[in-house]
């Protein structure tokens, strides 16, 4: 704890409970992390359209080789260009996960301040939230590793399956878009997915620091949140002692967010 806020608040003579409004990432942030993570995609796509297309030749009945030892190296070719490139993502990544932090931080001392009057802006450091910082860029670069294998996988079962069987090359064009398609999606999912949890984790050790040991579980109000969820909406919780299944937004694609609670009996 680096200070005390609900001692500092009822200083102050503030006696009820206070709830902070939930911090809910904006589009534009999960936006920049899709960018970064197209990257690997766009390899894949380029790739696909100067190298891949052009080197197939759909296997006749006479010719039944549509040339399988190029299409591996090719696709191996594109593939370790898609590994190189996370190499190169990494730093953005590194700039990315301090712009969160960053504003978490400004959202947490804009709670504080309307919720209480007390200005916290001298206790958030960078520093202080430095290994959960750490542990978003690994766990996104492990992501950026995983969308690229998979679609190596994909893409190299749609070429054995189109030497096998003699697919023409509008078959072929037709099925690799789709498979980009399936890691475009999965890239955007990964994005909001990572920069939620981030945001909860980042705000669970601020709230911690503060001393604000309890937040309110929120829910999106839609049909498309957990049955589970649903019957957390509206309860208390420790941050320190979450759900089974984590904190909100820690469950994948769960969009929950979390407000900060504290009152008499606290600090």
């Amino acid at each position: 704890m680096i200070v005390n806020l609900p001692k500092l608040t009822r200083e102050k003579g503030i006696r009820r409970q206070v709830v902070f409004p939930d911090i809910v990432p904006t589009m534009a942030l999960e936006n920049d992390l899709l960018a970064i993570y197209m990257e690997t995609v766009k390899i894949w796509r380029d790739g696909i359209v100067s190298l891949l297309l052009p080197s197939y030749v759909q296997p006749s009945a006479i010719v039944t080789d549509a040339s399988p030892a190029e299409t591996a190296s090719i696709i191996g070719r594109i593939f370790a260009e898609g590994e190189m490139r996370i190499i190169y993502q990494t730093p953005k990544l590194a700039r990315w996960v301090s712009r969160v932090g960053a504003w978490n931080g400004e959202k947490t001392i804009s709670a504080a301040r309307s919720a209480t009057g007390v200005e916290i802006a001298p206790y958030m450091r960078l520093i202080d939230i430095q290994p959960q910082l750490d542990e978003a860029i690994r766990l996104n670069v492990s992501m950026f590793r995983t969308i690229n294998a998979d679609t190596r996988s994909r893409i190299e079962n749609i070429m054995a399956d189109a030497i096998v069987n003699r697919r023409n090359k509008k078959y072929v064009t037709k099925a690799l878009s789709e498979a980009l398609g399936i890691s475009q999606r999965r890239a955007r999912n990964a994005a909001g997915d990572q920069l939620h949890k981030l945001n909860v984790a980042l705000t669970s050790i601020r709230n911690q620091e503060l001393g604000i040991s309890r937040f309110k579980w929120v829910t999106r109000g839609d049909g498309k949140v957990r049955p589970l969820h649903v019957t957390y909406g509206g309860k208390i919780f420790r941050w320190d002692k979450p759900p089974s299944d984590g904190l909100p937004g820690f469950p994948i694609n769960c969009r929950c967010t979390a407000r900060s609670v504290f009152g008499d009996d606290d600090g």
